[in-house]
């Protein structure tokens, strides 16, 4: 799977908070980030 960023946005993922076992991801204008970097993956 291939999967195209934009730039000036970055993909986000996480677990969903109500469901243990789904995933859920999107696309984040780096405008709408606040905090620091946690790990990256490059």
């Amino acid at each position: 799977m291939k999967i195209e960023v934009p730039e000036n946005y970055y993909l986000v993922l996480g677990k969903h908070p109500d469901k243990k076992n789904q995933l859920i991801g999107d696309l984040i204008h780096k405008k709408e980030i606040i905090g620091q970097v946690l790990f990256k993956i490059w």
